[in-house]
C-alpha cells in the first residue's frame, strides 16, 4: 500500500458526519503512514471531528485538492460524497470527470442511484449488480453490506465479545425536532 493518500469528504450539520466516520474507520483499517484530508463545509464540524488529523485542507473546489495532490505525488483519492444533495445537483459526477481527467485513480463510496465513473466503487448497500450504472467498465465494484466499515472497537463490541451483525432485523423511527 502506498504511504501516501487522499480523503475527499463533505460535512455540514446536515450531510457527512456519516460518511466521514466510515472513512475514518477505513483509515484506521488501512494504516497507511500519511493522509491527507480534504473537506468542504462547515468549518466548526471540522474542526471538531477532525481536530487530531494532521493534513487537514478546507476546501471550496477541486483545484485546490488536485494542486496539492500533485505537490504531495498523490495519485490515489478516495472519495466519499454521495449524499442526497451531491446526488440531486449531480455534483459527483462533476467531481469524479475532474480527478479522471486528471489521471488521478479514483476509490469512491457511491450511492447505487448515481452514475459510477471511479476505478474502484465501493456501495455498502444491498443492491442489484444490474441496475447500477457504471460508465467506467474497468470500475470494480465492491457490493453489499460486507463493505460497511466499523471502527475495531465497535466491531467487537457486545458484552460477551461477540462481533456485531451486518443483518438488520429491526429498525426504530423517532419522529423529532431540532
Amino acid at each position: 500500500m502506498k504511504n501516501k493518500i487522499a480523503f475527499r469528504v463533505d460535512i455540514s450539520s446536515k450531510i457527512g458526519s456519516g460518511h466521514l466516520k466510515r472513512l475514518q474507520y477505513l483509515e484506521e483499517k488501512l494504516k497507511i503512514k500519511k493522509i491527507f484530508w480534504f473537506v468542504s463545509g462547515e468549518k466548526k464540524l471540522i474542526d471538531f471531528f477532525l481536530k487530531e488529523k494532521k493534513n487537514v485542507i478546507r476546501i471550496k473546489n477541486e483545484t485546490t485538492v488536485y494542486k496539492t495532490l500533485k505537490k504531495e505525488k498523490i495519485n490515489l483519492i478516495v472519495t466519499d460524497i454521495s449524499h442526497n444533495k451531491n446526488i440531486l445537483e449531480k455534483k459527483i459526477n462533476k467531481i469524479q470527470n475532474f480527478y479522471k481527467k486528471k489521471n488521478i485513480f479514483l476509490v469512491s463510496f457511491d450511492d447505487p442511484r448515481h452514475i459510477i465513473l471511479s476505478d474502484i466503487s465501493i456501495i455498502p448497500y444491498d443492491y442489484e449488480r444490474k441496475k447500477i450504472n457504471i460508465v467506467n467498465k474497468n470500475c470494480k465494484i465492491f457490493l453489499g453490506r460486507k463493505y460497511i466499515f466499523f471502527s475495531k472497537k465497535l466491531e467487537h463490541y457486545s458484552g460477551k465479545d461477540k462481533k456485531i451483525s451486518r443483518q438488520i432485523f429491526k429498525v426504530l423511527i423517532s419522529i423529532s425536532g431540532t
